[in-house]
């Protein structure tokens, strides 16, 4: 899948498709997107893995930069802006249980 087309899943507020991401050795993973989440001029995505995943606990979610640079979306590997987009997202989550 083109960047693009995957940049335009992931903005779609109606998308319930999976995400499809490939790791180095080119093999897929699906994931389900739980927020998309602008911070600090960035962009990032929460997903969770829609199946049992190596390295993955269960309730684990994955925090991923949207790089439209160079036109990669990536795990954040900086632990500090990680817990921060998964601060914000669990925010938005008990605002949204509350509101409900």
């Amino acid at each position: 899948m083109e960047f693009k087309d995957l940049l335009e899943k992931i903005l779609d507020p109606e998308n319930t498709e999976p995400i499809v991401l490939y790791n180095d050795n080119e093999e897929p993973a699906s994931f389900e997107q739980l927020a998309f989440i602008p911070y600090k001029d960035c962009f990032y995505i929460v997903l969770a893995p829609t199946e049992e995943l190596e390295g993955f606990e269960d309730g684990t979610v994955l925090i991923c930069k949207v790089d439209e640079e160079n036109e990669v979306i990536a795990p954040e590997l900086d632990d500090a802006i990680a817990s921060e987009v998964f601060n914000i997202f669990i925010n938005m989550v008990e605002s949204e249980d509350e509101e409900q």
